[in-house]
């Protein structure tokens, strides 16, 4: 069950990148959710152009390193009148640190004003990230279900993880 390149994403993605407003990583269900909070209102056509480049960039990186993604989909929750939700679903085998460089990048191109960040900037030293990570392990390792879904979320520069 525990896969080791999509727990390297989860706690990347959480820690470096203050466009993603939370990050969920369910080794049970083997994916990978990148959530962004975007403001304002979205027509369904810029949705659609949005979701299309994001697919099409994705299986043009993979088809570069010789993989396929098992499955990429992006989902519209739309909460209250100028805040929208954006999930970037991944599995977790195929996803990787530079894939997610490249959404982010899409995602900041698409909405450059639109796109609520965490203003605290983050350097993480590589020795957090390595004690993050084998807590995270030894959870996974377990047994009960109940420890092998994580929500990373950012709030004031500082970043939360739970067991979900």
């Amino acid at each position: 069950m525990y896969q080791d390149s999509g727990l390297d994403v989860f706690i990347s993605a959480s820690l470096k990148y203050p466009e993603l407003s939370a990050v969920r990583y369910e080794a049970d269900q083997e994916q990978l959710i990148f959530e962004a909070a975007l403001q304002g209102e979205l027509s369904s056509e810029k949705q659609t152009a949005f979701e299309q480049r994001v697919i099409s960039a994705v299986k043009l990186f993979h088809s570069f390193k010789g993989t396929e993604p098992r499955w990429i989909s992006l989902e519209y929750r739309h909460y209250a009148p100028g805040l929208i939700l954006l999930r970037y679903r991944r599995d977790s085998y195929t996803v990787s640190e530079e894939e997610t460089q490249l959404y982010i990048e899409l995602l900041a191109d698409a909405f450059k004003n639109q796109v609520y960040r965490d203003s605290a900037n983050m350097e993480i030293e590589e020795s957090v990230k390595m004690k993050v990570k084998r807590n995270l392990i030894q959870k996974i390792s377990r047994e009960d279900a109940e420890t092998n879904r994580f929500l990373s979320y950012r709030e004031g520069g500082r970043v939360r993880v739970f067991n979900k």
